[in-house]
């Protein structure tokens, strides 16, 4: 019997759950997919009807948050320069609005602090280029907004 959507997205969002921890705590290269499909509570033999590869596994948990963390940042510069009324915002605004939405997302999901511990890791993937892709894509937007 197959599965349905729904049970299908839940089991996506498990692996994704499970592979972020892992990934903080461990890092990219001390993550094993059968460790990650253990921590979900699944069988190894269901992470390929999901994910092609743990690369594809790592962009996924990175795609997963980028986005929210992005236009978090994106709305804040849009509602300073709102107050503003259209006058040029300080340096010290345009870094506040871009620092202090990602800074307390984790007081309002606790999930985001495996997403921050993440980002403080991923500066040793720089010969990795490609796996960061997601978070360039979802910055793309929001530094021409700020430019």
């Amino acid at each position: 019997m197959p599965y349905s959507a729904d049970h299908k997205r839940r089991t996506r969002q498990r692996i994704l759950r499970a592979a972020a921890r892992a990934f903080r705590a461990q890092g990219l290269d001390g993550v094993s997919v059968p460790g990650v499909m253990r921590e979900a509570g699944l069988t190894h033999g269901g992470f390929y009807a999901h994910f092609g590869s743990k690369d594809d596994l790592f962009r996924s948990v990175i795609e997963r948050r980028a986005r929210p963390v992005t236009q978090t940042s994106l709305r804040a510069l849009e509602a300073a320069l709102e107050t503003s009324g259209g006058a040029p915002l300080s340096l010290q605004e345009v870094v506040r609005t871009w620092v202090v939405p990602i800074a307390t997302l984790p007081q309002t999901d606790k999930r985001w602090s495996n997403w921050l511990k993440l980002m403080i890791h991923s500066d040793s993937l720089s010969d990795r280029p490609e796996l960061l892709a997601p978070i360039r894509d979802a910055y793309v937007p929001v530094f021409a907004a700020y430019l």
